[in-house]
């Protein structure tokens, strides 16, 4: 919620013309404006005590009402507050949410070396010291973190994952490591800390120009380690500190074919399925993109592992593949076109969304928040058409006067 609707609501509340009943439906109220836009309760729960100490007026009667009719009271326990309602949520929410993170003046050198001595003295200006002090750096960025994700909405799970590397905690206390490799160096881990004791008026993520300059390579980490995504060994915090702004930005260093590959090679699919060349017109590696790459990755693997379930049911062919990645109005599209089958259900129980499957409930878990899913299809050998399966929006049909297989669409 933007500061000025915080201020119109409190604006609102705190005015003698409302009665104590009527500034406890406009709080119902605005609870469940906060939920149609995709918020966790624990987000709701924050924005309303936002308002709350704002014009000291509680709200332990609010209730907010559930997918499921039931009534969740928000002053009783905030903690059980958490768990999400399966219910669409805006991509692009993300996206604006790690683009603000990595302008934010403070923020972005979580995720990118430090090698400028105008950037620490910036720093030092922002902690209030003379030299630079890491232990004020750290406070300085969490501090900076839990302000920008009161006025930046993103899925719990994204918040909680950066904040664990900030702070070493989650949200319920109960993760302490990050990413899909668990990893438990974080910004505040104590030998991180005992480094900083040692090593007075260093960063511990120099970039090459002061790596050069002071003949220091910041923080080795104890045990390096090679990450699941990339492959790359990480053996000092500069190195981790990119990997960390890997896991949310693709670009052309950093590219979605690079990805692709790496899991496809872990995975020993290229040996399964025969993926088409992939063609640079069609496969844009210079695309830039703010998104979760581990959920993008297994979104992708998911596609596949069903491509696989398809072809051993239906006893069909070595799948035919084609991947594509491109930019289509103010979109990017990430398309893995099975060309070599047919949709195994008639278009009128997809439209009508009758027996979703398993899969299905499953893969919307991963790609909720992330991108929207669309499928064009052979339905049946009878009908071919365009259906959106998950964006917001009713399902409709956009006819096709003829369509080969089965592409997968993610929307970004």
């Amino acid at each position: 919620m933007s500061k000025s609707k915080i201020d119109f609501i409190s604006d609102l509340l705190a005015s003698k013309r409302l009665d104590s009943s009527m500034k406890q439906k406009f709080f119902e109220l605005a609870a469940k404006e906060l939920q149609l836009l995709g918020m966790s309760h624990q987000d709701i729960y924050d924005r309303l005590n936002e308002i709350e100490n704002k014009i000291g007026l509680g709200f332990r009667n609010t209730k907010i009402q559930t997918s499921t009719s039931k009534a969740v009271d928000l002053m009783v326990n905030p903690k059980e507050l958490t768990k999400d309602i399966q219910k669409w949520i805006d991509p692009s929410l993300l996206s604006k949410f790690l683009t603000e993170y990595n302008k934010d003046s403070v923020l972005k050198y979580t995720c990118h070396a430090i090698d400028d001595i105008e950037i620490v003295e910036e720093i030092n200006k922002l902690c209030g010291t003379k030299n630079y002090n890491f232990i004020s750096h750290q406070k300085l960025i969490e501090s900076r973190y839990k302000k920008f994700i009161k006025s930046n909405f993103a899925h719990p799970n994204i918040k909680n994952l950066i904040l664990t590397y900030i702070t070493g905690e989650s949200y319920n206390k109960k993760n302490t490591s990050w990413s899909s490799d668990n990893i438990n160096i974080n910004w505040k881990s104590p030998k991180l800390i005992s480094w900083s004791e040692q090593n007075i008026n260093q960063v511990p993520n120099p970039g090459v120009n002061f790596i050069s300059k002071y003949k220091n390579k910041g923080y080795e980490l104890p045990e390096p380690f090679n990450t699941k995504l990339t492959n790359k060994r990480i053996r000092s915090f500069s190195e981790l500190v990119i990997h960390f702004k890997n896991l949310f930005h693709i670009r052309g260093d950093n590219s979605l074919k690079t990805f692709i590959m790496i899991a496809n090679q872990n995975q020993k699919w290229d040996e399964r399925i025969k993926f088409t060349e992939i063609e640079k017109d069609e496969f844009n590696e210079n695309i830039e993109l703010f998104t979760d790459v581990n959920k993008l990755i297994q979104a992708y693997e998911k596609i596949i592992s069903l491509i696989f379930e398809i072809q051993e049911k239906f006893n069909q062919d070595k799948p035919i593949v084609k991947l594509m990645f491109k930019e289509d109005e103010n979109s990017i599209l990430f398309t893995i076109h099975h060309q070599n089958t047919v949709y195994k259900k008639n278009l009128s129980d997809v439209i009508d969304n009758k027996r979703p499957g398993e899969w299905f409930t499953r893969f919307v878990k991963t790609i909720n928040g992330l991108c929207d899913f669309s499928i064009k299809a052979n339905f049946d050998n009878v009908q071919f058409a365009e259906v959106n399966l998950w964006d917001g929006k009713p399902r409709e049909a956009k006819m096709l006067e003829t369509f080969n297989g089965v592409e997968y669409t993610l929307r970004f």
